[in-house]
C-alpha cells in the first residue's frame, strides 16, 4: 500500500479498495455496529466498498467483479471462470453447499477427490464422521 492514498491525505485522490463480499455475507463488510471490513478500514483512513453485495444475480455478480480487470485486458481469477461463487478458499470451503461441491466435482475431480480424502482424515482424527461432502440424493445421506 506504499503507493495508495488514505482518505483526506494532502496529495492524491483517495484510493478505493473493492472487497469481494457478496450479499450472503453482507455482515462481513458492515455488521451495522461498527464491525466488518468497511468500518474497520475506514477507522484507519482506508476507503473500501463491496460492489457485489447488491448484485441481483450471478451474471451481474460476475460483470461487476470482472469489469475493472476486463478494461485492463487482464483475465479474471480462474476459480470464477470455473463457476465458483468466490475464490478466497481455494475451492475447499467450509461454507460450501451442494452446488459448490457438484461444480468442484465437475471442474476439478482430482481436487474433489483430495478434499474427500481430507474429510475422511479429519473424521479419523476427531473420532467421528465429518460430512462436508454429503450426498443427499434420494432424500437421505
Amino acid at each position: 500500500m506504499d503507493h495508495c492514498h488514505r482518505m483526506g491525505e494532502l496529495f492524491g485522490e483517495d484510493d478505493t479498495f473493492a472487497a469481494g463480499i457478496g450479499s450472503d455475507e453482507r455482515h462481513r463488510f458492515d455488521d451495522g455496529a461498527g464491525g466488518g471490513v468497511g468500518p474497520r478500514k475506514a477507522e484507519d483512513g482506508w476507503l473500501y466498498h463491496a460492489p457485489l453485495i447488491d448484485a441481483e444475480d450471478a451474471e451481474e455478480h460476475l460483470s461487476l467483479l470482472f469489469a475493472p480487470v476486463d478494461e485492463l485486458g487482464v483475465s479474471g481469477q480462474r476459480m470464477y471462470r470455473q463457476g465458483y461463487k468466490h475464490g478466497n478458499c481455494g475451492g475447499f470451503c467450509i461454507k460450501a453447499g451442494m452446488a459448490h461441491w457438484a461444480n468442484r466435482f465437475r471442474v476439478a475431480p482430482e481436487r474433489f477427490a483430495y478434499d474427500a480424502m481430507m474429510e475422511r482424515k479429519l473424521g479419523a482424527l476427531l473420532g467421528k464422521p465429518i460430512f462436508m461432502l454429503t450426498d443427499r440424493s434420494g432424500g437421505g445421506r
